[in-house]
């Protein structure tokens, strides 16, 4: 059988483990039926799938309240489903944390605590279990905000710390 490689824009990949991890600007070779070898950035993993779905990020965040780098129980649960993922021995890659707030209050102190939220998943992924070798954090105050923040909605959902492979 030859391989037939095609270049796919986002994929959603189903584990043998069952966990599900999400990656984007992936390269697909298939060799044999019902097996596909994926090839995104680090990430090179072999695995035979029933299922397919991905994005560059882990389709998880956690939120966190206002001015607050506390895990809340819905957060600590989240950091327990990446941790599973991320110790899956066919995941290989590197996760970035990346905390976020929203846009109440001073800049220069929100970069600061979106630094705090990043470090405080890490530091939860790794007591979980996680290489701190494919663990880094990086805090970026209020960029990139998922939902407005004229709304007290909106700046909940911004007040987070996402996953990002790379």
């Amino acid at each position: 059988m030859k391989s037939v490689s095609k270049f796919l824009p986002a994929l959603t990949l189903v584990l043998m483990s069952g966990m599900v991890i999400s990656c984007s600007g992936m390269k697909t070779v298939s060799s044999y039926p019902g097996q596909v070898s994926i090839e995104a950035r680090e990430i090179n993993a072999t695995h035979r799938v029933n299922q397919c779905a991905l994005g560059s990020k882990l389709d998880m965040v956690v939120n966190f309240a206002t001015g607050s780098d506390k895990l809340s129980a819905k957060g600590t649960a989240t950091v327990k489903k990446v941790a599973a993922i991320l110790k899956d021995p066919s995941f290989r890659g590197r996760v970035t944390v990346v905390g976020y707030t929203d846009s109440k209050g001073d800049p220069t102190k929100n970069l600061a605590l979106s630094q705090r939220r990043a470090a405080r998943v890490m530091n939860a992924l790794i007591a979980q279990g996680v290489s701190a070798n494919v663990l880094s954090a990086e805090g970026l105050g209020e960029a990139d905000p998922v939902a407005t923040n004229s709304t007290a909605a909106g700046r909940a959902a911004n007040r987070r710390a996402a996953f990002v492979v790379n």
